[in-house]
């Protein structure tokens, strides 16, 4: 987490804010997921979902994107039960 928000702050010039740390964490997740690597995947969109809802607030479009990466993950892995909650 610590490194995107680096990363922002070197290409900005300003603090990430939350919105533009969960973008670029769930672009990364989309990213692993595509190349297989789908264990670096799941392990960042955990953290990704739970970041989100703890900075940007259950409802908020990004957040649900993060769940919603999260829940996705899961049911492609077979995972149904923990992916079926996060959908709902």
């Amino acid at each position: 987490m610590q490194a995107i928000q680096n990363q922002i702050r070197e290409e900005t010039g300003a603090s990430a804010r939350p919105k533009q740390v969960v973008a670029r964490l769930n672009r990364l997740v989309v990213k692993y997921y595509q190349d297989g690597d789908y264990r670096t995947a799941l392990a960042i969109a955990q953290q990704t979902a739970h970041y989100a809802e703890r900075n940007l607030g259950p409802e908020h479009p990004d957040m649900l994107n993060s769940v919603n990466n999260l829940a996705f993950l899961y049911n492609s892995q077979g995972r149904h039960g923990e992916a079926e909650p996060l959908y709902e």
